[in-house]
């Protein structure tokens, strides 16, 4: 069996699980793929009845404003401190999308440091050279976006069927923005046959194509 089926299979036994607590974590300066993949990573736990926290180290775009459940992400900051460390500490697993390193955590990379290897962690992302500090690591440099990337992970568990409209508008975004609205990093045709399926879902790409380039 190779290392991805491992991870994979390793990954799907702690989704599958009785319902945890986990905490999702992604980049500073958070992007269209950060925010979309930590919202469709959150939206997908939910649905086995698992606690979410989905935390970022500062704040995300304003263009951004629209997606589903976005007010509930929590910025970290300075006046937040001591809920993050009581979050942190109370963490089943931590889940880290659309970085390689916990260093990508900016100002709260010190703070998560504490924790992380205390607690079982999960990295998801599509960039080289991921750090080895994460327990479990599903991982592809060919994937055009981390949003593309949870898709296949999902895909693979065989709970492609969990996917609704929320999940789908978040990992929709993720894949546009990190390929330039498909201009870039889109050569793979895997990324179209995942585009194809989301779109099903009734996502109105042209609307969003409008929110997140039109409204600056």
């Amino acid at each position: 069996m190779d290392s991805q089926k491992k991870e994979l299979l390793a990954i799907q036994s702690i989704v599958f699980d009785t319902p945890k607590h986990f905490v999702v974590f992604s980049h500073t300066h958070p992007d269209g793929d950060a925010i979309g993949s930590g919202l469709a990573m959150q939206f997908f736990l939910q649905q086995f009845n698992h606690k979410v926290d989905f935390i970022i180290p500062d704040t995300y775009p304003d263009f951004l404003d629209w997606m589903p459940n976005i007010s509930d992400i929590i910025i970290a900051n300075t006046e937040n401190e001591s809920k993050l460390i009581s979050i942190l500490s109370k963490a089943d697993y931590f889940v880290f999308v659309d970085l390689n390193s916990i260093s990508r955590l900016g100002s709260l990379a010190e703070c998560v440091g504490q924790f992380i290897s205390k607690t079982t962690s999960i990295l998801i992302d599509h960039h080289i050279n991921p750090n080895t500090c994460f327990t479990h690591i599903y991982h592809s440099i060919a994937a055009s976006s981390t949003s593309e990337l949870l898709f296949k992970l999902i895909d693979e568990m065989g709970k492609k069927d969990m996917i609704n409209k929320q999940i789908a508008e978040c990992l929709y975004v993720g894949i546009m923005t990190d390929t330039g609205s498909f201009s870039y990093s889109s050569n793979n045709p895997y990324t179209y046959e995942v585009v194809k399926h989301i779109v099903s879902f009734g996502v109105d790409t042209a609307l969003i194509q409008q929110m997140v380039y039109n409204t600056f």
